[in-house]
């Protein structure tokens, strides 16, 4: 039969074990709560990354709009912002002819956000290879 004195003995030799698993506990219902808020922030940022990728397309179109006639070629524009028909020298010198004052501007924004979201792809792994480097961009 177990005494009192072997009793406490054994019930405080467990204590130390029961607040370190019940610390354990805790500490994973926080790694959980921090998950879920991390899958919340990369949903907004999923969700805003696709808005400004809207915007980007339908400003896009709206610049090839009068440039470019043919609605297939100015989609292949659009899918490819650093592809061979956007260094076409009639093309160029219509968008600048349609941009005027804006044109440079333009053509910088859109350097830099070809570079930015290469970036991004490549931190992200999200690589197609289909690059071209960015200092042939925009000639």
């Amino acid at each position: 039969m177990v005494t009192g004195i072997e009793a406490t003995g054994v019930a405080l030799a467990i204590l130390p074990l029961v607040v370190n698993q019940l610390d354990n506990y805790a500490r994973g219902l926080e790694k959980i709560t921090a998950f879920r808020r991390y899958k919340w922030q990369l949903e907004d940022f999923s969700s805003g990354l696709s808005a400004q990728y809207a915007m980007m397309v339908n400003t896009l179109e709206h610049y090839l709009e009068g440039v470019v006639d043919d609605h297939d070629q100015r989609s292949d524009l659009i899918k490819n912002p650093r592809g061979v028909g956007w260094k076409d020298a009639a093309f160029q010198n219509r968008l600048m002819q349609k941009l005027d004052r804006d044109y440079v501007p333009f053509t910088g924004t859109v350097r830099a956000l070809c570079r930015l979201l290469e970036d991004l792809s490549h931190k992200l792994g999200l690589e197609t290879g289909d690059y071209c480097s960015v200092s042939q961009v925009w000639k």
